[in-house]
């Protein structure tokens, strides 16, 4: 890759400023590539455990517990394959993160340089403050940059020792993932289900309504059709508009990580499972990677989607940016409706109900947006799907609708869509 300080113009400018060069992110792009590479031949290796873990389930006897309990027990190669490919694919994205960090940065300090720059040679005068100012600028760069490596670093050991524990005393096991079927999960998700999914941060002091302080109406196969006597699209979006806007209230009062742009990403969602009645709400986690405890249900539709993108791909995002491996530049599973809908599924799941494709026809939701503007979208307006969180919920029933590419920019969402694996 030839970086913004190769261009000799762009070099000249830099000169005159005093400025040193930028660091080429064409190694961590490399690495991101290399790391998922790695991630990938895991999550194969854990699909090979999965299976063997199927067939031994089919068997009695000591052989065949034996076999189970090497491949899924605690320690087993299932798990500890499954640790890996997530601490890889992790790793990748921190990399491609900081690579995007870099070549961002400093396109901004190169086009700052190109101004002082001819500034400095037409005013001869002000030479030394406008040198004082880009090297300032170049210092402050630098700085954000290595905090952003000092996060990554402890992010990284972090979660290198978290997916290298497996809990004492799990039990193998498997969840109800489809029609007639059960799919193999990791250590994590067998504590999911008897472990309640995290609240949003909002919850903590303003709580969501519970399904005994409503009054729902339903239809002959017992989904609610209005609630407190509103359509329950209605009453979704109401809703989903009052808790966005309080999301924004407090991000602007930024007292509390947890609302800040740095936590909780541009979009907020708010879910009712239209059975039980229970809402949901779940907010983009900038700070996340692939969640280990993603209903299988919507593993299952990561794995199938992460295949196609990886005989369809790259993807071209933005002008000047590189090529994704995923048709949205974000990492898939980690935004708003996926993680709401997540929850929801996990409670069906321990309440004893086997989740299958028809459950997500149960549900409900809506996005807004919590950043100032996106693609032509501005603040506490309906955001669609984005084109990864479309391969997760293209059946799922929701007022936002569903972009397929990005940049959207200019796109009109569908109403419907069918992804091509699922075809």
């Amino acid at each position: 890759m030839t970086t913004v300080t190769d261009d000799p113009a762009v070099a000249a400018d830099f000169g005159i400023l005093g400025l040193p060069s930028i660091p080429d992110p064409s190694p961590a792009y490399w690495r991101a590539d290399t790391l998922r590479a790695f991630a990938d031949h895991h999550t194969r290796l854990a699909g090979d455990g999965a299976l063997a873990s199927r067939r031994a389930a089919h068997n009695q006897g000591p052989a065949a517990n034996a076999a189970d309990q090497h491949i899924s027990g605690p320690g087993g190669t299932l798990p500890q394959t499954s640790s890996l490919a997530g601490h890889f694919s992790l790793a990748a994205g921190i990399h491609n993160s900081a690579a995007r960090f870099v070549q961002h940065g400093k396109a901004r300090i190169a086009a700052y340089a190109a101004a002082a720059a001819a500034l400095a040679l037409a005013v001869p005068q002000v030479r030394a403050w406008v040198r004082a100012r880009a090297q300032r600028l170049y210092r402050q760069f630098r700085s954000i940059l290595a905090k952003f490596g000092e996060i990554y670093r402890k992010l990284l050991a972090r979660i290198a020792s978290r997916t290298s524990r497996v809990p004492s005393g799990a039990n193998p096991g498997v969840v109800g993932a489809g029609t007639g079927r059960t799919t193999a999960i990791s250590a994590r998700e067998r504590q999911a289900v008897h472990r309640p999914q995290p609240s949003g941060p909002l919850e903590r002091d303003m709580p969501l309504p519970r399904p005994a302080d409503l009054r729902f109406e339903r239809n002959d196969e017992g989904l609610i059709t209005a609630v407190n006597g509103k359509p329950a699209r209605e009453f979704v979006e109401e809703m989903t508009s009052v808790r966005s806007s309080e999301y924004l209230a407090r991000r602007e009062q930024a007292t509390d990580l947890a609302y800040s742009r740095a936590k909780a990403g541009p979009v907020y969602t708010l879910l009712m499972d239209r059975r039980t009645g229970k809402l949901y709400e779940g907010l983009n986690d900038m700070l996340r990677h692939v969640p280990d405890d993603l209903h299988p249900l919507l593993r299952e539709r990561y794995e199938n989607f992460a295949r196609w993108a990886r005989a369809n791909g790259p993807f071209k995002h933005d002008e000047g940016w590189p090529a994704g491996g995923f048709p949205h530049w974000s990492e898939p599973g980690t935004h708003s409706e996926v993680t709401a809908t997540s929850r929801a599924l996990w409670d069906r799941t321990r309440n004893g109900e086997t989740v299958t494709p028809e459950t997500l026809r149960e549900l409900y939701f809506d996005n807004r947006l919590l950043s100032d503007h996106y693609q032509g979208i501005a603040a506490r307006q309906r955001i669609p799907c984005c084109a990864n969180c479309t391969n997760f919920l293209y059946d799922t029933p929701n007022s936002a609708g569903y972009f397929t590419r990005y940049p959207s920019l200019g796109d009109s969402p569908l109403a419907e869509f069918t992804p091509p694996w699922a075809i």
